[in-house]
């Protein structure tokens, strides 16, 4: 029988909370107060707290602080009567498990409370490979971090609000950009990633002769008119100012407000169906930085940052090291060729602290496999550094032959779902590209 405390100073939602969860047979303790909250954690165990975010004088955001601070892997539902994604960012970013909004159906809170007592069954000593816990696709999730990015993840996927992924080179920040399109429900809707250091030093490009480039490389189709699409743009500090003018215009709301004046006059304005596009930038410099300094705009800036999530690096979530280097075995070579590492690699692998993070770990499987270790990784198969320096890829070769024609596509893009808006209306003048905000 699961323990579970409940927090609240709303006595009315306390009591049906506590009454539907004993009901179903948990041991619930219910308090009206985030003092009496901390107090009665200071001496008994739980398996799981459910809290109340707005309280006097302790809240909820204090409770969960503490918790995360003297018991990291207890889980913790946050209640609001707010329903905000402001709230749920801050407080799945501070580790909760999840978020209810009330008022609330009552299936809401037992699939919530379920799913977070759920606990994977342990493995086996012997086992080669850890139960790798898959999420939207490829996104492996083991860690209380990741579990906090994913719950902001999945507030944010049904909505076309753009979204800014930060985090160090290497930490995948590209496969959450992909989970996110996989969690949005769109399957029908056209994903494209541009990267924008392929696109030169700004300038706005020529267009290539038969539509491409002078190394004969295809530019992706444009999506046509459908407004049913996500745009991520890797390395979104490089984007080049002539192109943010253009993407700050994409990114402008597709409905006019409707306000009481509105509604005094005669009907409402037409509501768009389609969900309209979503814009998601990654990025592993600081923006703010890039603003002060003049290279990139304050308000497409303000725009982006609104909702971000952060990619930690490997050494802040250990528990996905393993996981991570199992998976890069699978997708590389395949389960026939899956060896089991001994303890003392775990250990290894799992105290190095990859400043090059999924890279670099990528990079050493690489070399162990190459080794020919047969079923087991020992000691002997590892290379004598670990990639202490990380791993660099360089494609400035590449990249200088293919900037033409990725600007070329995405000034077409961008052509396209400016110059074509969702909802009917007049013909505006599309503004010219203009110097950066300071």
């Amino acid at each position: 029988m699961a323990k579970i405390l409940v927090v609240d100073d709303q006595e009315s939602f306390l009591s049906l909370i506590a009454q539907l969860l004993t009901s179903r047979r948990y041991d619930v303790t219910a308090l009206t107060d985030g003092q009496c909250a901390l107090e009665k954690l200071s001496t008994e165990s739980f398996e799981l707290v459910i809290c109340d975010i707005n309280m006097q004088p302790v809240g909820g955001m204090s409770v969960l602080r503490w918790i995360r601070e003297h018991h990291a892997e207890l889980p913790v539902v946050m209640l609001t009567g707010y329903g905000s994604v402001e709230t749920a960012q801050e407080s799945l970013t501070l580790g909760a498990f999840d978020y209810i909004t009330k008022p609330f159906e009552m299936a809401d809170v037992l699939w919530t409370v379920e799913r977070a007592l759920a606990k994977p069954e342990a493995a086996a000593p012997q086992m080669a490979v850890p139960d790798i816990q898959y999420v939207a696709g490829d996104l492996v999730v083991h860690s209380l971090a990741m579990r906090a990015a994913l719950g902001l993840l999945r507030r944010l996927a049904p909505t076309s609000l753009p979204l800014l992924i930060t985090g160090e080179p290497g930490v995948g920040k590209r496969r959450v950009a992909r989970a996110m399109q996989a969690l949005s429900g769109r399957p029908s809707g056209a994903y494209y990633m541009l990267d924008c250091a392929d696109l030169g030093d700004g300038s706005r490009p020529s267009r290539p002769e038969a539509g491409r480039s002078s190394a004969g490389a295809e530019p992706p189709p444009a999506p046509g008119g459908s407004t049913d699409y996500t745009l991520c743009l890797v390395h979104a500090e490089r984007l080049p100012m002539a192109f943010q003018m253009d993407l700050l215009q994409l990114l402008e709301p597709r409905n006019p407000p409707f306000s009481a004046a509105t509604a005094a006059e005669e009907e409402p304005p037409p509501r768009v169906a389609s969900p309209g596009p979503r814009i998601i930038a990654t990025t592993s410099v600081d923006l703010a930085r890039q603003v002060s300094e003049g290279r990139f705009s304050r308000k497409l800036h303000e725009r982006l940052r609104r909702f971000t999530v952060h990619v930690p690096a490997l050494r802040d979530r250990r528990e996905d090291i393993l996981p991570l280097a199992y998976d890069v075995m699978l997708q590389k070579f395949g389960a026939a060729l899956l060896p089991m590492m001994d303890l003392d690699v775990r250990g290894i692998l799992e105290q190095h602290d990859w400043p090059g993070n999924i890279c670099e770990l990528q990079a050493v499987v690489g070399q162990v496999m190459a080794r020919q270790p047969g079923t087991q990784i020992t000691r002997a198969h590892l290379p004598d550094s670990l990639c202490q320096h990380g791993v660099t890829f360089v494609a400035g070769a590449v990249r200088d032959v293919r900037a033409e024609a990725r600007g070329h596509w995405l000034r077409r893009f961008l052509n396209e779902h400016v110059a074509k808006p969702a909802m009917a209306g007049p013909a505006t003048k599309r503004p010219r590209a203009v110097p950066v905000e300071r």
